[in-house]
Order: C-alpha cells, then structure tokens, then sequence
C-alpha cells in the first residue's frame, strides 16, 4: 500500500514539473537587437532617422494584434511597428522607424499583443523603462571646444600662477610647461570623453596621437 502511495505520489510530481516546464515553455520572449547605426547602445543624434529592433519569440506562433513603442518622457507618443521579419516561432525580428528623436533624454517601454490577448512588456515592470539619450553634433562639438579652450589657455595661466607663488625662485619656463603638459592631457581627456561612442575608434584614435604629439614638442622643448 505504502509503495503504492509512493508511486501516485511520484507520478503526480513528475506531471506536475513537466506542466511547469511546458508552461514555461509557451511564454512569449522580447528582447533588444542593438541597432549599428547607434554606436554606442542607446545613444541617438538629433534629428536622425533610426530603427529600433527587439527579437519577439511566441512558441505557439500566434499573429500579432499590435506592437508599439510607448515613448513617456519627454513627450507621451505611441510609435506602431513598421515590419516584422522572420517566424515568430523561431523568433522575428520587430522594427520601429522613429524618425527626429528630440534633444535629450528619454524613456518608454516596449509592448506587443499577439491575437489571443497574451502580451509582453520590454523592460518588464519591475525594471523600469527602456532609456536612451538624443545629442546634438553641435552641441558637442561647442562644448568641447570651450573644454579644449579652457585646457589649453585658462589651466596653464593657473597652474603657472600658484607654481610662480610657491615658489618665485623656481624656473618660469618649467612651470609654465608643467601647466601646458596637464592642460594637453585635459583637452584631450575633453575630446575622447564626449565623442566616445559618437566617431569611430580612428578619430578618436587620430585625436589621441595628436595628444601625444604635443606632449612631447612640450616635454622636448628646452
């Protein structure tokens, strides 16, 4: 009788853990395809046109009713999906054109409902909203300008102020190369900081080498 109950007992177990597992199995899937456009994940010039990408997966295959881009913050649009391409079964790639991102940041999630009412949500609830920030070339290119400018000109003059104040008999010449050197290692600290991610690794490395090249005629010069 024992070994009896103990083999019910089993058998319900083992039904259950494979329903689990079935059930698990059915759930739909939603995840982001980084976009090569954005070169650095979820960072967008202003005024661009993009595509957004997430793999969405439906065991059961079922079509879907909708698929939208909720956009919160900063404006409160709904962007519907312009295609889907492959079988949802295996996993179809979901695009959003989003043409003109306005400057700054932004957040908002991703929804897809498929035709017998089941949905998912990307990010899930519990971890927020899908956030990604808009620049402008300009914007960028005036900030590291006056970045380089104050390196360059207004760090060395005060470098070479307190270094003439400790010490006024010490080398002029040497302090004021001293300052030069730390103002050449900030513009270019300046450059990489806001362009990374936004130029390629050759222009940032180009900037890099003409860093290093000023450090030396500086070091070099006597």
């Amino acid at each position: 009788m024992k070994i009896a109950r103990f083999f019910v007992a089993l058998c319900l177990l083992t039904g259950l853990s494979f329903g689990a597992t079935a059930a698990r199995a059915q759930e739909l899937t939603l995840k982001e395809l980084p976009d090569p456009q954005s070169k650095l994940l979820n960072q967008y010039e202003v005024n661009k046109p993009y595509v957004l990408k997430l793999e969405y997966t439906d065991p059961d295959g079922d079509k879907i009713d909708k698929a939208q881009f909720v956009e919160e913050r900063p404006t409160q649009l709904t962007h519907d999906y312009k295609s889907i391409e492959g079988d949802v079964t295996k996993g179809a790639t979901v695009k959003w054109e989003v043409n003109g991102f306005e400057k700054g940041g932004h957040e908002g999630y991703f929804l897809i409902k498929n035709k017998t009412g089941k949905s998912i949500r990307y990010p899930d609830k519990d971890k927020g909203n899908y956030t990604f920030a808009v620049t402008s070339l300009t914007d960028l290119w005036l900030k590291t300008l006056i970045g380089i400018f104050v390196c360059l000109i207004a760090l060395p003059f005060l470098v070479y102020v307190i270094a003439r104040s400790a010490n006024k008999q010490g080398d002029p010449s040497r302090a004021a190369r001293f300052g030069l050197m730390l103002g050449i290692i900030g513009a270019a600290a300046v450059f990489l900081v806001n362009f990374f991610g936004v130029y390629d690794y050759m222009v940032l490395g180009l900037g890099a080498i003409a860093a290093v090249a000023l450090l030396v005629i500086v070091m070099t010069r006597r």
